[in-house]
């Protein structure tokens, strides 16, 4: 389940929870900065699931909002649990950004890398080994993320299915090395960071 924000009402000192829209691609220190009232710096990421199933208990708040292990201020000199949890939400939205393949038969082109994205190559993927192994050398027809189609070799399909995971794992690899790092970046979106 997704995480939400959470932030303590100055005026009437009650928990109040801020769930992302589903297609925000911000930091969590963006939004805080777009709903947090005034006067609030303090907030915390906390795992939906993490949250008391009886949301007028006001005790079972104070322990959930207590126990969360990140805690998140809006300010320059972010700690460094806040600054990696930044490091999390820019490698997630990278990994959904269309990533261009090459081609060992010189064809090149743009693949969607968001979930579904991806979901449809790893089996498109799987599908042209058994097609291999099995002697079927009909071709793919493929669209890419700007829509054209491609009609794709059991081979090239693979190709794509391979670079599409290798841009995953380099992503992955990039943000470890960022988290890594003995000052976590306080702005993980600097492209330079991930080249």
């Amino acid at each position: 389940m997704p995480d939400v924000l959470v932030y303590k009402d100055p005026e009437t000192d009650v928990l109040r929870v801020v769930r992302p829209a589903p297609d925000y691609d911000g930091t969590w220190k963006d939004l805080a900065e777009q709903v947090l009232p005034e006067g609030v710096t303090a907030y915390k990421v906390v795992p939906s699931e993490n949250l008391p199933k009886d949301r007028r208990n006001r005790d079972h708040w104070k322990a959930s909002f207590s126990q969360t292990k990140a805690n998140f201020t809006v300010s320059e000199d972010a700690p460094s649990d806040v600054r990696q949890q930044r490091v999390n939400v820019e490698r997630e939205r990278r990994k959904t950004m269309p990533v261009t393949v090459s081609l060992s038969t010189g064809k090149t082109f743009p693949v969607d890398m968001d979930k579904g994205g991806r979901a449809n190559i790893a089996d498109l993927c799987l599908f042209a080994v058994v097609k291999k192994s099995g002697g079927d050398s009909s071709p793919f027809k493929f669209t890419d993320a700007n829509n054209v189609d491609h009609a794709l070799t059991n081979d090239e399909m693979i190709e794509v299915g391979v670079q599409s995971a290798q841009q995953i794992t380099t992503i992955h690899e990039k943000a470890r090395a960022l988290k890594k790092m003995e000052t976590v970046p306080d702005d993980p979106a600097d492209d330079a960071l991930w080249d």
